[in-house]
C-alpha cells in the first residue's frame, strides 16, 4: 500500500537516489554534507518534503515551500519543486498522488495559489496541466548564478 508522508532525516538515502536519477545537470549533495543540508531543509519553516512510501521505500517525491506574502490579503503562496518518481515507477500515478497531498497541505495552510517551474526538456507540462495548472497564467523565468 502506497502512502504519502512528510520525509524525515532517515529518508535521505532514498531521496538522494531519486534526485540522482532525475534528468538534471546539477550535482546532488551526498554523504554527510547532503544529510546536513537535508536536515536544514526539513527544519526550514514552511517547507515540507513529501514522499510516496511503498513498504518503507520512498518511490516519489515533491517539495512544498509555503511563502509568506503581502498580496492576496496576506495569504501565503506555495512553490513546488523536485517532483520526481523513481524511474522504474513512472506512469503509476505516484507523482499525482504526491502532488495531491502537497496541494491539500497548501490549501489547509491558507495558501492562495501554488506555483512551479518545469523544465522544457522534461516534457512534463501535460502532467501538470492534468492537475489543473495553467501554463499561460504566468510567465516563468530563471536566472542562474554565473
Amino acid at each position: 500500500m502506497i502512502s504519502v508522508r512528510p520525509l524525515i532525516a532517515s529518508d535521505f538515502d532514498d531521496l538522494a537516489t531519486l534526485l540522482e536519477g532525475f534528468n538534471s545537470p546539477q550535482a546532488v549533495l551526498s554523504g554527510d554534507e547532503g544529510c546536513r543540508r537535508f536536515n536544514e531543509i526539513l527544519t526550514h519553516p514552511g517547507t515540507t518534503v513529501f514522499g510516496a512510501d511503498d513498504a518503507g521505500r520512498v518511490v516519489s517525491t515533491a517539495t512544498l515551500y509555503l511563502m509568506p506574502s503581502l498580496t492576496e490579503g496576506g495569504r501565503s503562496f506555495g512553490l513546488i519543486e523536485n517532483v520526481i518518481p523513481l524511474p522504474s515507477r513512472r506512469g503509476q500515478g505516484l507523482g499525482r498522488h504526491v502532488m495531491t497531498v502537497a496541494h491539500q497541505t497548501a490549501w489547509d495552510a491558507g495558501a492562495s495559489e501554488v506555483m512551479l517551474l518545469t523544465g522544457v526538456a522534461l516534457k512534463a507540462r501535460g502532467f501538470y496541466e492534468s492537475l489543473g495548472y495553467d501554463g499561460t497564467a504566468r510567465h516563468g523565468m530563471l536566472l542562474r548564478c554565473p
